[in-house]
């Protein structure tokens, strides 16, 4: 249905004119969210490290909390993909009715979803630390790891219900709010870090209990731009103000998102079960490598959020031969990105973890890492914009398959026989993750080309 008054924030240059200034302008904040982002990521593991430069059980144990993290951001990311979507196609076609209950239905899933998974986190999280961490990690590693678990717990819970909101602007294309509240939650935890960790002498809980009150300083900011109407989209508050079809649009295209996360989660949960079964030196390089590495996803993070509204919003108005453009575009620029950056990263390595440990064999092993599989990133961040596009145009499927394939039915699989039939260590480990990255890239744009070739308009909920 086509509403009378179409949303007040089209973006100039949405529907025609010049592709690249259009993708930077909507990227360049997703790109400074999310080098604030790494920021707080790195700074945030250094004050960890300053407990006990010496100790490995410190970035050991926190590292076994990422997958659990990992799981709670994709349900989270679910819901924000599946918004943004619907919400970019909405204001393309003009369709009012389905703007105005938009978020309300968001808030519902996530809603039941916070709820949910924070009673199931508290209830067994001592059970999923230890099945995490293999059979070399000391009780001190998991102790360290369970007591930043409870005191991150809630703020996993405020993402759930805070990637509705972002998911709005998102599909909007009002990607500078999203900056300004990634900014806002990464000073105000950089902030509480030292005073939380050192001066209240809460160690690792310090560092989750900031995580958690940066979280809500966004979460409190965010729910303002909606409360002085800088944003067109309306949202009541209400969560009987919910439409069924919406809900189950979002879940239609938000879930195969979760899925495609959750996937990674558990593939990850798998590999780090093999890494600390080859000893705590690797598993401290694994967990400072998982870290870091997020430098290298930034660009394709950034394009990806980009193509959401950029390919939701044209395919929503029937323009198919510029979402095609959009597509090329978008890819090129993300693979110039990354391979700059992965010469950059090979080059500052061993800098780098010089600076979050002084145990030889963590630094050795980090650097090895990332000359093995920084370059092979082109791969993963061909697939997440192509996976963007699939979303953008409600055709999410295809996304987690190539997931699937990349991952659980290759990397996995080689890792256990790499390592453990032919004990190669962490060489096999590198071995099989890089494998995947790479097959992704042709795997995920001729895939991609092909979706486009045949693409139809759907309308939302239709």
């Amino acid at each position: 249905m086509e509403a009378e008054n179409p949303a007040k924030n089209e973006i100039h240059g949405m529907f025609e004119g010049p592709i690249l200034p259009l993708a930077l302008k909507l990227s360049i904040p997703f790109f400074i969210s999310n080098v604030v982002g790494l920021l707080y990521l790195v700074i945030d593991t250094y004050f960890i490290t300053l407990i006990d430069r010496g100790s490995t059980a410190l970035i050991s144990g926190t590292g076994l909390v990422f997958p659990v993290y990992f799981l709670f951001l994709a349900l989270a990311m679910g819901i924000n993909i599946g918004v943004s979507s619907l919400v970019a196609r909405a204001i393309g076609e003009k369709n009012q009715p389905a703007l105005e209950r938009a978020a309300d239905s968001g808030l519902l899933i996530a809603t039941v979803l916070a709820v949910s998974t924070l009673t199931l986190g508290y209830a067994f999280g001592s059970d999923i630390l230890h099945f995490l961490a293999g059979s070399k990690l000391t009780e001190e590693a998991i102790g360290h790891g369970l007591r930043f678990f409870h005191f991150i717990l809630p703020a996993l819970g405020l993402l759930l219900l805070g990637h509705v909101l972002l998911g709005v602007l998102q599909g909007e294309g009002l990607t500078r709010y999203i900056a300004t509240a990634s900014v806002l939650s990464a000073v105000v935890n950089i902030a509480l870090d030292p005073l939380l960790i050192f001066y209240f002498d809460m160690g690792v809980a310090g560092a989750g209990l900031a995580t958690t009150l940066g979280i809500a300083v966004a979460a409190v900011y965010v729910i303002g731009i909606f409360k002085s109407e800088k944003s067109s989209i309306p949202i009541h508050w209400n969560l009987t103000k919910a439409r069924v079809k919406l809900v189950l649009e979002i879940l239609r295209v938000g879930s195969v998102q979760s899925l495609q996360m959750a996937a990674m989660s558990v593939t990850f949960m798998f590999l780090n079960n093999i890494v600390s079964s080859i000893g705590q030196d690797a598993m401290n390089s694994w967990a400072l490598c998982g870290r870091t590495d997020q430098i290298m996803f930034i660009p394709a993070f950034a394009i990806s959020g980009a193509t959401i509204s950029m390919v939701g919003q044209n395919y929503g108005r029937g323009n198919l031969a510029r979402v095609r453009r959009i597509y090329a575009r978008n890819i090129l620029l993300g693979l110039v990105m990354v391979l700059g950056l992965a010469v950059v990263y090979n080059i500052l390595a061993e800098w780098i973890f010089s600076g979050f440990s002084s145990v030889g064999g963590v630094i050795s092993g980090s650097v090895t890492q990332v000359r093995a599989l920084s370059f092979t990133f082109i791969g993963v961040s061909t697939a997440m914009i192509s996976a963007s596009t699939f979303q953008a145009t409600g055709k999410p499927l295809p996304a987690l398959l190539i997931t699937l394939i990349r991952m659980i039915v290759l990397a996995v699989p080689a890792a256990y026989l790499l390592v453990y039939v032919f004990g190669m260590k962490m060489p096999g480990v590198f071995i099989s993750l890089g494998a995947g990255n790479v097959i992704a890239l042709p795997l995920s744009w001729f895939w991609t080309r092909l979706h486009l070739k045949k693409l139809k308009v759907r309308t939302v909920g239709g």
